[in-house]
């Protein structure tokens, strides 16, 4: 075997250099895509290695050895590698699954299996000979029909993976357009060399130039790596913007450029979309250098903003590639002003529905104080002229006045449940307050038996709302308890938190009722809701609705067990005491009914 030096062997041998060289810095930069960038630069290695070695040996077998093993393993992975990258690029991944994936590499695989046994069949190549050019060997061969197959179907691969880029470059905002400049170039190179190799205009001839020229296409990606931040914020960050939404959205890179901006934010900020794209955000917006300046630094923040006569929800997010790496900020604008103003005058009509709330309830008040009064006052001096008929008539007046006293008491409680901005948490003296509730209840239902335990742990609470607890779960016991009423009442030590050491206590009254259903126990805390619908016990239903109320400002919790034929027990919880911080708060105590 003779050997022969072709000077053109040197750009063949730069090429491998560069495409290895290339392929390294792309794994380095780890950039989006950049895994199949990275084995299409290693095929196009492989692809001018195989080249360079096929034109030192001077007989006809063993050139046609070397084009028929390794040329073809750099080519046939080059066009698979290159159809993942430019449907990846291109930000169409869901049409890459197994199937898809396994459907691209059937004809590169049978490609070269067709070139690998050439020596057998003639469907690859149909003859080959050597020729000689300036005293240089050279091998030639004429193409058989799955040559023709796949030099067609390599075409349409490139040429749509060419496509999906161009289409893509399309959307990218005008920042990137160097970037374009360079995936158009990058794109079409390597098409057009190996179309020139096959027409036999090239000046390298007979020697295959595609090589040489995905190298240059490899050196503009590379480029448009390094000075655009090729494959890591664009496409990502054009899609994510939305042009049709209401609300104004930016994207800025990590250079403070804006990038991207949506119709919508350029109608907040009263500006032309292509009078801010690309520029610095702080040279293009000058007259809002202060609100940028103070969410310059800040990645991810949520809080109201005021441009010129409005107010805007801001919220700043990172913005990451695929990879998890952040590449910028996106901003979003959300017109606020209707909807804060339609708050203030929700506030204001609250208010004032609480005041007039507060005038007419004591205004109700006094007047059925005096119809209770004065009902009493003749039941006791008149009793002995009264007939039967006009007793039952006004002890029936004095008790629905009374009822309605309730419930305007109960109406003012939930008024200022939710009106009161804070609540005083001091020490409570449960058994005085217990004591206080069950004194509050009519005498006809105080004579039911009461158990209390001897002492009580201390919480923490405001003590005229935990009273009004006690008096609601009390009398529902009465009322709905057994025939004599049995209420027994205690309490439980709760841990609560990840490490138990948050300590609740757990009170609870227990009656001898006939029990809840689960139905009927879900229903049980909602305003105007009744215990029990059927039963000849007169109620208004606000009560359980103000126990939640008080019990979750208090931070505590309500709830109730229950089973039907086994009586009921309601509890609520409360923060324990921490005697270093707070101190008691004396309770009244009321003599008994």
């Amino acid at each position: 075997m003779t050997w022969q030096f072709v000077p053109a062997v040197i750009l063949y041998i730069l090429a491998v250099i560069i495409c290895f060289i290339l392929a390294f810095v792309t794994w380095r930069m780890k950039p989006e895509h950049g895994r199949s960038w990275f084995m299409v630069m290693v095929c196009a290695g492989i692809w001018a290695a195989a080249n360079a070695l096929e034109t030192f040996p001077t007989d006809l077998d063993t050139k046609f050895n070397i084009i028929t093993t390794l040329p073809y393993l750099g080519i046939c992975g080059l066009i698979f590698f290159w159809s993942l990258f430019t449907i990846s690029y291109s930000q169409h991944e869901r049409w890459l699954n197994r199937y898809t994936i396994a459907l691209l590499a059937f004809m590169p695989t049978m490609t070269y299996l067709m070139a690998l046994t050439s020596h057998w069949h003639r469907f690859f190549w149909d003859t080959h000979w050597l020729v000689e050019r300036g005293g240089l060997v050279f091998i030639d061969t004429a193409f058989g029909p799955w040559f023709w197959l796949w030099a067609v179907y390599g075409y349409l691969v490139i040429l749509m993976g060419a496509l999906l880029i161009i289409t893509a470059v399309i959307r990218f905002p005008r920042l990137y357009q160097g970037q374009a400049v360079m995936l158009v170039l990058g794109s079409l190179i390597p098409l057009f060399s190996n179309f020139l190799f096959l027409i036999g205009v090239n000046p390298l001839a007979p020697l295959d130039i595609s090589p040489i020229a995905l190298t240059l296409s490899g050196l503009f990606f590379t480029m448009g790596m390094l000075r655009f931040g090729l494959f890591n914020i664009v496409p990502v960050a054009h899609d994510l913007v939305v042009k049709n939404v209401n609300s104004g959205v930016m994207v800025v890179d990590l250079k403070g450029r804006i990038i991207e901006i949506n119709p919508a934010a350029a109608l907040i900020l009263n500006r032309l979309r292509n009078d801010l794209v690309g520029q610095d955000v702080l040279t293009a917006l000058p007259e809002y250098v202060t609100q940028i300046q103070q969410f310059q630094n800040i990645w991810e923040a949520k809080t109201e903003l005021t441009l010129g006569s409005r107010t805007y929800e801001l919220e700043i997010t990172p913005l990451a590639n695929r990879s998890g790496r952040v590449v910028g900020r996106i901003i979003l604008l959300y017109d606020m002003t209707e909807r804060k103003q339609a708050l203030q005058e929700r506030d204001i009509l609250i208010k004032e529905l609480d005041a007039y709330a507060h005038t007419v309830a004591h205004d109700l008040k006094n007047p059925l104080s005096l119809v209770v009064g004065y009902s009493n006052l003749m039941l006791r001096k008149e009793k002995e002229t009264l007939s039967a008929s006009a007793q039952s008539s006004l002890q029936t007046i004095a008790k629905t006045g009374h009822k309605m006293a309730e419930i305007v008491d109960a109406l003012l409680l939930l008024a200022s449940v939710r009106s009161m901005e804070k609540v005083e948490m001091k020490l409570l003296d449960t058994a005085v307050l217990v004591h206080n509730a069950w004194n509050r209840l009519p005498g006809s239902e105080a004579a039911a038996e009461l158990i209390v335990p001897e002492n009580w742990p201390t919480a923490v609470g405001y003590a005229p709302w935990v009273e009004q607890v006690w008096v609601n779960y009390l009398s529902n016991a009465i009322k709905y308890g057994g025939q004599p009423a049995r209420v027994e009442v205690g309490v439980d030590v709760l841990l609560v938190g990840s490490n138990g050491s948050r300590p609740y206590l757990r009170f609870w009254v227990r009656d001898n009722g006939k029990g809840l259903s689960a139905d009927e126990a879900e229903q049980l805390f909602q305003q105007f809701s009744r215990l029990d619908q059927h039963t000849a016990v007169q109620g208004h239903g606000l009560g359980l609705s103000i126990v939640q109320r008080i019990v979750e400002r208090l931070g505590g919790t309500v709830g109730v067990e229950s089973e039907p034929g086994a009586g009921s027990t309601f509890y609520f919880t409360l923060p324990a005491a921490d005697t270093a911080v707070l101190q008691p708060e004396p309770a009244a105590v009321t003599s008994d009914a």
